[in-house]
């Protein structure tokens, strides 16, 4: 079972989740995006520090299907860049950001390094559905299933809330966690 936030480092929410997994003894993976890691790099350390994986979401957040070539690498280029001097190692995985991909987003993220890594489970928790709907989402998950969550670009009270249940009781189906890169 492989726990994933996107969209952070945030410095309410990204705090809460770190907790969280901390008391609960899960490491999770987080695709965080470059310029909020160069605002909050204390948070990715905290993340490393946390046994947590750090991965690439793009620098801005953009759709990477929309721009050329040479401005998807600069995306990919400069999260990257701005993870590793925050103290994570360099990223093996990418998520696009909105989950949209093509052969050019492909071909550059491999070119980089890494893999374009998506989700199993989405708990649309960024449409702020409620806490019952997104542990609802989360624990239709089976073993090895990626759970998409955020910890950033909006308000994840909802998330933060859901968040204990959903592992307390993927525990009780008998799941373990680990991150997904």
């Amino acid at each position: 079972m492989h726990l994933t936030f996107d969209d952070g480092p945030h410095p309410t929410w990204t705090p809460q989740v770190l907790d969280i997994l901390a008391a609960e003894g899960v490491a999770a993976t987080f695709f965080v995006v470059g310029q909020d890691v160069d605002q909050h790099p204390d948070l990715v350390a905290a993340m490393v520090e946390g046994g947590h994986s750090v991965q690439n979401h793009s620098f801005t957040h953009a759709d990477l299907t929309e721009l050329d070539q040479s401005a998807i690498r600069d995306e990919l280029e400069r999260a990257t860049a701005s993870i590793v001097s925050a103290g994570a190692p360099e990223p093996v995985c990418m998520r696009p950001p909105y989950g949209a991909y093509d052969s050019r987003v492909t071909e550059e993220s491999q070119a980089l390094g890494m893999e374009t890594h998506l989700w199993d489970r989405d708990t649309r928790d960024w449409t702020e559905p409620g806490v019952d709907s997104i542990v609802d989402a989360a624990t239709r998950a089976t073993a090895g299933d990626v759970i998409l969550f955020h910890d950033g670009s909006g308000d994840r009270s909802q998330t933060v809330e859901a968040l204990p249940q959903i592992i307390d009781q993927l525990r009780a189906d008998g799941l373990d966690f680990a991150p997904s890169c």
